[in-house]
């Protein structure tokens, strides 16, 4: 299979985490029926480490489990300020820590497409066929939105920020990638360090070079339009 599919998630975050481990396996479940042959992988970046139970489901249910190892800088987050703030750092920090490893491996050697997704959204084969017939070489997101954090974000004098439920990237941008995450990653603290925030979806907007983004419309709506869950 020449996409796979990554998940970031950190279900021990969550005050629900029989929901979240639900919104994981329902993503496997939709990329299982899209795409039967393809990989999946599942970057795991809760605080509190998985139970056994939750890693036996999620080894069932996909072709890898990479749990990221809190660092101690992260930690102090969440004592100093809250879990909302540590959570995000968390998520820009183990997909810094997957992708790096994967680029220092070589591991999409035989992978064309690299897709990833957020726990709870649903791939369907018309989202597959646009990603996979997509040859622009390019980073593919949802147009990029206004931000709506309750604390002003400050990423560019635009506000704006990516989407990043459902996203896509060629294997031959992997390495604009990781750049991308490890500057978003020393954004995040600096922004928390001076009172402020950053995620994810902010940071990449400022980081990406946006010559070399595609952008599909309603492309995250579609991938939550069979389920209530975001």
């Amino acid at each position: 299979m020449s996409t796979a599919f990554i998940i970031p998630c950190a279900i021990n975050n969550s005050r629900d985490t029989e929901l979240a481990l639900n919104q994981v396996l329902h993503t496997l479940q939709s990329i299982h029926s899209a795409a039967p042959k393809a990989n999946t992988a599942l970057v795991e970046y809760s605080l509190q480490a998985l139970s056994p139970e939750q890693k036996n489901s999620l080894l069932e249910a996909s072709s890898l489990l990479a749990e990221y190892q809190q660092i101690e800088r992260i930690q102090d987050i969440e004592i100093q300020h809250d879990l909302l703030k540590a959570d995000a750092v968390s998520a820009i920090a183990s997909l810094a820590w997957f992708f790096g490893l994967c680029q220092r491996d070589k591991l999409f050697q035989q992978t064309k497409h690299i897709v990833i997704m957020q726990a709870g959204a649903a791939l369907d084969q018309a989202t597959l066929a646009a990603i996979e017939e997509n040859e622009s070489g390019k980073f593919i997101f949802s147009p990029p939105e206004n931000s709506s954090q309750d604390e002003p974000a400050s990423v560019g004098s635009a506000g704006m920020r990516f989407n990043t439920a459902i996203w896509s990237l060629p294997t031959e941008q992997l390495d604009n990638l990781v750049q991308a995450l490890w500057q978003s990653l020393d954004y995040a603290f600096e922004r928390i360090q001076t009172g402020g925030y950053s995620d994810l979806g902010l940071a990449l907007y400022k980081y990406l070079d946006s010559s070399e983004i595609f952008y599909i419309k309603n492309l995250c709506q579609q991938a939550f339009a069979s389920t209530k869950s975001h």
